[in-house]
């Protein structure tokens, strides 16, 4: 919706500036992969390393009661939210775009190389 906002301003500008040659940008259009991206990332880097310490006692893998087929799936816990600002707290978002936006391919991956590598992939094609 926002690049979709972008877009009709530049068209507008384009209109009234007489432009003969104008394009946007890759980067405007895709905010919310990169969004998504920049999150994810951040998301492996604390999981792997443990740093820092304030963004890993946020993130805790789902351990569940009984035997079920997402055990092994590194799914982590999402907090129940009642509110729209809850939300938008890392503690609700971050385990929301890991459990949901990403395949377990890319959770799974050994190295931040590949998982950056696949994560791209994923998103940017």
């Amino acid at each position: 919706m926002f690049s979709h906002q972008i877009c009709i301003i530049v068209i507008l500008l384009c209109k009234f500036v007489f432009c003969q040659l104008f394009t946007v940008p890759v980067e405007i259009i895709n905010v919310e992969s990169r969004i998504v991206f920049k999150i994810a990332a951040i998301i492996y880097k604390v999981l792997t390393t443990g740093q820092p310490n304030y963004l890993r006692e946020l993130l805790n893998y789902y351990t569940p009661h009984r035997t079920l087929l997402s055990a092994n799936q590194q799914l982590l816990e999402q907090p129940c939210v009642s509110t729209e600002f809850g939300k938008r707290s890392s503690s609700y978002l971050a385990p929301k775009i890991w459990n949901n936006n990403l395949p377990l391919e890319i959770r799974l991956s050994s190295t931040y190389y590949t998982f950056k590598i696949r994560l791209k992939r994923f998103l940017f094609t």
